[in-house]
């Protein structure tokens, strides 16, 4: 089976693929910025006549440690139609990705994943631990095959205790807190890359990116932390809808310094603001110890089962002690929402969003909604 690169020839065959992998957008729109729109994005695929069978997509990111820099890919959408499982033509793909010569990184997998890559040298460097923040009794009541007359009866008693026990909490000791589309960063806030350790550099244009793209995505959400007038942090979050839940996510958070009560505010802000547009709860994924530390102490509940963080480093040698993996591409993407709700998450008016993040103790940037 030949391999090779997505491109407009081969579109065509790969949108056949893909409809038949995954439940998502079919516009021109979708692909375009999903495949081609996306900075650093690579998609390779492997072909049966004219069919595509196969497919792995990798973002292309600068990580840093001190002044040890490395251009990483992080592949995501790894699949293979059912009927080439076991042919080998999976583990083709990756290995395509592994010549390019550059390391990858990935944060767990599937089970097939987390069988077949050590095996191809891959090692486990880490261990993530996700984290979240139950807001109201519909969360609690998710996985629950219960009658509709029992979820109506139960859910204000559980509303009434997740308000108790996990509102967000107020933040303090940082003032001047300002909130910004994410279409705001600029390359100045870039610099604030912290933590300490081996990181990815942040890049400005995967955030427009972000912005501009499809409804089927949702909505995100920069807060940038001023003190004494300057920036000293800035945390990104996610808002999106599936499943009947409106689920929060903190994708990134960045600092100036390693000072967790800075850290637990920008968390804080971030949870609130969530919170306040009516997610039902919020989640958040740690590698680096410090930053397991602030989440647990902002209240948030650990997961049991952790995660691997898995390096393949080829020729290169990676100080990955002190790993910080977050914001990867599948990340702040995936899930995609229900269909129905493209649309519906995005009608927040502006003077709901200030009304919000007031609440907050937060200010709303004057330019836009960052749900509209």
């Amino acid at each position: 089976m030949p391999i090779e690169l997505l491109t407009l020839k081969n579109l065509a065959a790969f949108r056949r693929f893909s409809e038949a992998a995954w439940d998502r957008p079919k516009s021109e729109a979708y692909y375009r910025w999903r495949y081609f729109d996306a900075p650093g994005l690579i998609t390779v695929m492997a072909n049966q006549g004219d069919q595509c069978v196969a497919s792995i997509s990798a973002f292309s990111r600068t990580y840093c440690n001190g002044d040890e820099t490395a251009e990483c890919l992080e592949p995501f959408d790894w699949y293979c139609l059912p009927a080439t499982r076991g042919s080998g033509v999976g583990v083709r793909l990756l290995k395509t990705l592994m010549d390019t010569g550059r390391p990858l990184l990935t944060l767990g997998g599937s089970a097939e994943t987390l069988r077949i890559i050590p095996r191809l040298g891959w090692k486990t460097v880490g261990e993530a631990t996700e984290f979240f923040l139950p807001l109201t009794g519909n969360y609690l009541l998710r996985n629950r095959a219960l009658p509709d007359y029992w979820k109506r009866v139960l859910t204000p008693s559980l509303d009434l205790a997740t308000a108790t026990w996990f509102t967000p909490a107020r933040p303090n000791g940082v003032r001047n807190c300002v909130v910004l589309p994410v279409s705001g960063m600029d390359h100045d806030l870039a610099r604030i890359d912290g933590p300490a350790g081996f990181r990815s550099v942040p890049d400005p244009r995967f955030f427009e990116w972000l912005m501009k793209g499809s409804p089927a995505t949702g909505s995100y959400l920069l807060i940038v932390l001023t003190v004494d007038g300057e920036a000293a942090a800035w945390i990104t979050g996610r808002l999106h809808r599936s499943r009947g839940l409106l689920h929060g996510t903190v994708l990134d958070l960045r600092l100036k310094r390693n000072d967790e009560k800075l850290a637990k505010n920008a968390i804080r802000h971030m949870a609130r603001a969530l919170a306040g547009f009516g997610a039902d709860e919020v989640r958040a994924v740690a590698t680096a110890d410090f930053y397991s530390s602030v989440y647990r102490k902002s209240g948030f509940l650990a997961a049991r089962e952790k995660i691997p963080v898995l390096v393949w480093a080829g020729r290169h040698r990676l100080s990955t002690d002190h790993i910080y993996l977050t914001g990867t591409a599948d990340g702040a993407i995936f899930p995609l929402q229900d269909s129905l709700q493209y649309r519906e998450t995005r009608r927040e008016p502006l003077q709901q969003t200030r009304r919000l993040c007031s609440r907050a103790n937060i200010t709303a940037s004057p330019g836009r909604d960052f749900l509209d």
